[in-house]
């Protein structure tokens, strides 16, 4: 099966799209969450283009399309699921995606265990099938189509502008690697105060830790001459920390200054109130903050103006969007409410890297400085370099004979809890 799809548009509450089949395939919307497939109404034929269209408003019936992730796919043929071995026929590239579910039922530790992985019989992978049946690796998209998916938003606003009701086709990668359309529907509500999020959790989270480092810092006397290394994503200190601080010491700055360090990793299980209070407290007596990476507890607090945070990011610069660069998308951070606009500086590699990490972290080119990363400053050591070269040498005898190509990925995901690296 295969559709080409050649154009994307929205007329009214209309949504057209204009494909191409060889095989008479048509595109259907479905909802994994849900375990619903909407139909399109194929409304005409011209040069062997057709055109499949959709009215939102009467997606669900005499309702709207309701809120979630709707994937642009082909259904699979009921004819196809009578066994696996038809089915793998019929779809060539569905092994794929069977061998990631199956992974991804088993327990965390026994997903590369092939052993495990080859328990599942042939009627539990057919029943993986039909339970989603659905395929996404016969659908292709013309180019343009990709190009002009930023122009394909819509807002449908009702209630007198009080609410409002959007569309947002974002572009995601199957197991097979292919691009495929996912057309996400959510409901919205206006906020007239956007630094308030109403009747919110997390909200009021925020406003108790906010009140009670507020009473510290009454309570407690910050330290003038306090640094404080802070980390809430592991046990122990980063690479650039532990430049930063050896620099510190080799000049002599911990006779003037009481240098202190709290490394805990916020993301590993349920956490400790008590442990939350400790960081507020550490911060609240610290004149001069350094952080490596993501620091929660900055987006619940404002540290003050009279406390100097600097963000010494690890990272450089890697190829995928982060931060405020992905705003408006998933993993977006708030744009109030954000630890990435709480910095006072924060450090990049050069000073070609200033402008795009001032979109990164929202925060002003100027605030940005271009030091180079501390965890870095070795490498221009050449007695360093030949030592490394040699235990390298050493290690890998083969890396002497030729160029060598290091492979280090950076992880998919919007945060830390949820990261992970396909490397499958």
């Amino acid at each position: 099966m295969s559709l080409d799809v050649h154009q994307i548009r929205w007329r009214s509450s209309y949504l057209e799209i204009d494909y191409s089949s060889r095989d008479g395939g048509v595109p259907w919307l479905y909802c994994v969450g849900r375990r619903q497939f909407v139909p399109f109404e194929i409304v005409g034929l011209e040069s062997g283009v057709r055109r499949a269209r959709l009215n939102l408003v009467l997606g669900d019936g005499r309702e709207v399309l309701p809120g979630g992730q709707w994937i642009i796919c082909e259904k699979i043929k009921e004819s196809a699921l009578f066994s696996l071995q038809a089915l793998y026929a019929e779809y060539p590239l569905m092994p794929q995606r069977v061998d990631y579910d199956v992974r991804h039922l088993l327990p965390p530790e026994l997903r590369d265990d092939d052993e495990a992985v080859a328990q599942y019989t042939d009627e539990e992978r057919l029943e993986l099938v039909a339970r989603h049946p659905y395929v996404t690796s016969g659908v292709t998209y013309d180019d343009e189509v990709l190009e002009r998916l930023d122009n394909l938003d819509r807002v449908f606003r009702y209630g007198k502008n009080s609410y409002a009701y959007t569309g947002v086709f974002v572009p995601k990668t199957n197991r097979a690697g292919l691009i495929y359309l996912a057309l996400h529907m959510q409901f919205f509500q206006r906020n007239k105060t956007p630094r308030h999020r109403q009747r919110s959790r997390r909200q009021m989270q925020k406003d108790v830790f906010a009140a009670t480092y507020s009473v510290m810092t009454k309570l407690v006397p910050r330290k003038r001459n306090r640094i404080l290394f802070l980390k809430e994503n592991g046990e122990g200190p980063t690479e650039n920390m532990e430049a930063l601080q050896s620099r510190m010491i080799e000049r002599g700055m911990d006779k003037r200054f009481d240098i202190r360090a709290r490394y805990r990793n916020v993301f590993a299980g349920r956490q400790n109130i008590v442990a939350w209070l400790r960081d507020l407290f550490e911060i609240a007596r610290s004149r001069y903050v350094f952080i490596d990476d993501y620091t929660p507890v900055f987006n619940f607090i404002d540290p003050g103006e009279d406390v100097t945070l600097t963000q010494i990011w690890h990272a450089g610069v890697g190829f995928k969007s982060v931060g405020y660069a992905r705003f408006g998308l998933k993993g977006s951070p708030d744009p109030y409410n954000s630890a990435h606009r709480r910095y006072t500086y924060a450090l990049v590699g050069n000073e070609h890297l200033r402008r795009i990490y001032s979109e990164v972290f929202g925060i002003e080119e100027e605030a940005l400085l271009a030091t180079g990363m501390p965890r870095l400053d070795h490498f221009l050591d050449e007695k360093v370099e030949k030592e490394y070269r040699e235990e390298m040498a050493d290690k890998f005898p083969w890396s002497a004979k030729g160029r060598v190509i290091v492979f280090a990925p950076t992880f998919r995901g919007t945060g830390q809890r949820t990261a992970y690296y396909p490397y499958d």
